[in-house]
């Protein structure tokens, strides 16, 4: 790159990890909204939110990566031509195409990037984090009981703890059991955890008491310092994760040896997602040269750029909303996947055929580089 493209390049750069990194905040933040049940019901830390929140990051940034971009390339030209540094680049003989190339040398670097995060960084995240929600879902302390709640993990016993504490144990444990044949008996323990033994879910339970009444009705009160209450006939769930798509590694998408039922029936929505990591990454540079034919594809004017960023911005949303519509069609045409390609790439040759055109301004402006005319410089045939 020329010292000007490089000049160009260093402007757009922390400009779009700046809108990059905001976007991708702002949606972990709303990632986190919907894991708040982790935090409430479940007894997990905030930082066990945060962790989970973070592993979806990757599909965050290859989802506002073409934003971005386009956001970067429209308001860094804009800012350019109201400083009349594209114009002097025009008067200097610069191309068009040429002041498009820091944007596309950046638009290229960030496509190469969402490739490798879609083939092998997302899907070992998701995994990651189905595994870390599987495990906290199945959890026997967060299963079988509620921080203030009156639980009944199995038929005739009743769970209370006024709080659970971050390592999974219990403070303020009450439990009534009646499935005794001497009828109900009620545990009141300061301490307690819920743990295995022999295979069997059971609560440990520290420094407390049972009572209970005699056959001949008197209340019988005796003090413990460690009791272990089995809980015999709770059924965990125990059943292997399973892995939606957007989980799988993207060998398996494209497998085409089907082990399970699953796998055989949804082989479609397997491959589409497939071609989904393929193909995404384009709209990084359908987006960019979006941006860019906003304001330099666009005839010059005082007044700003503001109709040709809305048009660039409508075909944008066209494309995004395109390829999100149209997954239900690829799963179950695999022909269909093909568009996902098509498009970007058709819209991305449409732009750099409008920015060619506009190239004839660039020619006009060396010719006549001594001076502009206001009224010449409106818009070039």
């Amino acid at each position: 790159m020329s010292k000007l493209q490089r000049y160009i390049f260093l402007q757009m750069l922390p400009s779009f990890l700046a809108v990059t990194i905001g976007l991708s905040v702002l949606a972990i933040l709303t990632q986190s909204l919907t894991q708040l049940d982790l935090l409430i019901e479940r007894g997990q830390s905030p930082l066990t939110l945060l962790s989970i929140s973070l592993l979806a990051t990757p599909q965050f940034m290859a989802i506002v990566s073409p934003i971005a971009l386009f956001a970067t390339a429209a308001t860094v030209y804009s800012r350019l031509y109201t400083e009349n540094e594209i114009v002097v680049s025009y008067s200097a003989g610069q191309s068009t195409w040429q002041l498009m190339v820091p944007l596309v040398y950046l638009a290229s670097i960030v496509t190469i990037v969402i490739l490798l995060i879609n083939i092998f960084v997302q899907p070992y995240t998701h995994r990651l984090m189905r595994e870390k929600l599987y495990a906290i879902r199945t959890d026997l302390a967060t299963t079988l009981v509620r921080e203030g709640q009156f639980r009944q993990p199995v038929p005739g016993l009743t769970v209370y703890t006024r709080k659970i504490i971050r390592d999974g144990g219990m403070r303020g444990l009450v439990v009534s059991d009646t499935r005794t044949p001497i009828g109900a008996v009620t545990y009141v323990a300061k301490e307690g955890s819920i743990v295995k033994l022999n295979g069997i879910p059971s609560i440990s339970m520290i420094d407390g008491s049972v009572h209970r009444r005699t056959e001949k009705g008197d209340l019988e009160l005796l003090g413990f310092s460690q009791y272990v209450l089995e809980l015999e006939g709770f059924v965990a769930d125990n059943a292997p994760i399973f892995y939606k798509p957007m989980e799988r590694y993207t060998a398996e998408l494209f497998s085409r040896s089907r082990v399970s039922e699953w796998d055989k029936t949804h082989s479609g929505e397997l491959l589409a997602e497939g071609h989904r990591r393929l193909a995404s990454p384009l709209n990084s540079i359908a987006a960019a040269i979006l941006g860019g034919l906003a304001i330099l594809g666009s005839a010059y004017s005082r007044g700003g750029y503001s109709a040709g960023i809305y048009k660039s911005a409508v075909w944008l949303m066209l494309l995004l909303l395109f390829q999100s519509a149209s997954q239900s069609s690829m799963e179950s045409s695999p022909w269909a996947n093909i568009f996902a390609y098509l498009v970007p790439i058709g819209i991305s040759l449409f732009g750099l055929y409008r920015l060619r055109i506009f190239d004839n301004f660039a020619r006009y402006m060396k010719a006549n580089s001594n001076g502009l005319q206001p009224s010449i410089a409106g818009g070039a045939k």
